[in-house]
């Protein structure tokens, strides 16, 4: 009998190895943060975990994104299951794991669940729940709502009974339908996002996922407080979700008890990420792809073409010479006196911090009266803050040098960044090679 017991035993851990070694592998893992446990022991993220690898397999140019917490004009946020990013258009999924019977229209608040015990429990409708994300969403893109569609996606362990539906971007599906459900919208609908604008919208979404554990727990504060404004006991097992019509206030509303428990599972079991929540979490990692071998290598091609001398334009208008210092670890200007303001090192960590920031970060002032490192001027997520601290050593509250109008210039130059006014933004364009070198690596 003891030897049996060994024996499942040692199933159960090689299983459990197994999966933990394809889970630690998925895309999902990359794109949420979740540990491997968390997500097998948590109903409601396994259920995100399953959509996400249906959605992945999906043809077509796209991107994942999931729990996307967007801001409300409030100072609330609103949090989205998963943004399919296709170019056929956005699909916006409101994962429920319920089960029972399940009755509803899309024009009713309530939808009814029915359990095997015939108990009956009602919640808010999740159409009208999700329609709140994604007016949010649609505000924050600023992209036609006609290019947005609306997914609910039930569990396999419920029936959908009954259920009205008319809006043609509107579906209500089980989780065993959503590759046929996606794939038939996708055939009826024409290409309208180019691969390069995928990945801007990527980009601006990036920075609302994997959010520090203070946004979360402000999140289901939030939520506790519109309850309040509506439930005398939270001793019931159901929590409505009621509708707050004023100017501040929008008509999300809780479903049930659940949702505040699963984001609270989420801060509890991403303890040992939260270091890393502070800052935007990008599916590009430098372990991954060498951002500055790309970096470094582009403007040496673009300069190697002017046979090592080049004139650019800056950003105000007039002209600056470069060329290779001598012994090729950068470049030099004669708008820069300084020696060793121009290395590769000082060009990797501007388009690092860019990226960092979601693809967009201010440049910083460091020539400025008063610019510290760290104050209003030369803030240490700016280009030229990250840049006097990394790569010279800069501390804060520290005056830098400025080197950064001519870094700027350089980086739009060579094609990787955007020279605008008070901003550095990243080229899709670049962002596309620093894919297909990850995916290049990943082959080898």
């Amino acid at each position: 009998m003891i030897e049996l017991y060994i024996i499942i035993i040692l199933v159960i851990i090689i299983v459990l190895t197994l999966k933990k070694s394809k889970y630690d592998k998925s895309n999902y893992k990359k794109e949420s943060g979740n540990g491997f446990f968390g997500v097998m022991m948590d109903k409601g993220k396994y259920g995100e975990y399953l959509s996400f690898n249906i959605l992945e397999k999906i043809k077509g140019e796209h991107r994942i994104l999931t729990n996307v917490y967007l801001p409300k004009e409030n100072g609330e946020t609103t949090e989205i299951d998963l943004i399919y990013l296709h170019e056929t258009g956005i699909y916006v999924l409101e994962s429920k794991n319920y089960s029972g019977w399940i009755f509803g229209d899309e024009k009713s608040k309530y939808w009814m669940q029915t359990l095997k015990n015939g108990q009956k429990e009602k919640f808010y409708n999740p159409i009208k729940q999700n329609n709140t994300h994604i007016k949010y969403l649609i505000k924050l893109l600023k992209v036609d709502e006609k290019l947005v569609k609306s997914i609910i996606v039930f569990s396999e362990r419920c029936i959908i009974k009954k259920m009205e539906v008319h809006s043609e971007n509107v579906k209500v599906i089980n989780r065993y339908t959503l590759n046929k459900t996606i794939e038939k919208l996708i055939s009826n609908s024409s290409k309208v996002f180019a691969a390069g604008e995928i990945i801007e919208l990527y980009y601006e979404l990036k920075s609302y996922t994997c959010v520090s554990k203070d946004v979360k727990e402000n999140h289901i504060k939030q939520i506790k407080e519109k309850q309040n404004l509506k439930c005398n006991s939270m001793n019931l097992g159901l929590i409505e979700k009621e509708d707050i019509k004023s100017k501040n206030s929008d008509r999300e509303i809780i479903d049930n008890v659940e949702e505040i428990k699963l984001v609270e599972k989420e801060i509890n079991n991403e303890n040992e990420i939260v270091e890393k929540q502070d800052k935007v979490t990008l599916d590009i990692n430098r372990n991954d792809v060498c951002i500055g071998n790309l970096v470094t290598r582009k403007i040496r091609e673009k300069l190697d073409e002017s046979g090592g001398h080049a004139s650019i334009k800056l950003f105000r208008g007039d002209s600056c010479e470069i060329s290779y210092d001598l012994n090729k670890n950068g470049l030099v200007s004669p708008k820069i006196p300084v020696p060793d303001q121009l290395t590769w090192e000082a060009f990797n960590a501007a388009v690092e911090v860019v990226i960092n920031n979601g693809g967009k970060a201010p440049k910083g002032s460091a020539r400025s009266k008063g610019a510290r490192l760290g104050n209003d001027k030369l803030p240490m997520n700016s280009v030229e803050g990250y840049v006097a601290h990394k790569v010279h050593g800069v501390k804060e509250g520290q005056s830098a040098f400025g080197p950064g109008f001519v870094i700027f210039a350089i980086l739009d130059w060579a094609g990787i960044c955007n020279n605008e006014k008070g901003f550095l933004t990243i080229k899709p364009s670049f962002l596309m090679e620093l894919e297909e070198s990850k995916n290049e690596k990943k082959s080898i």
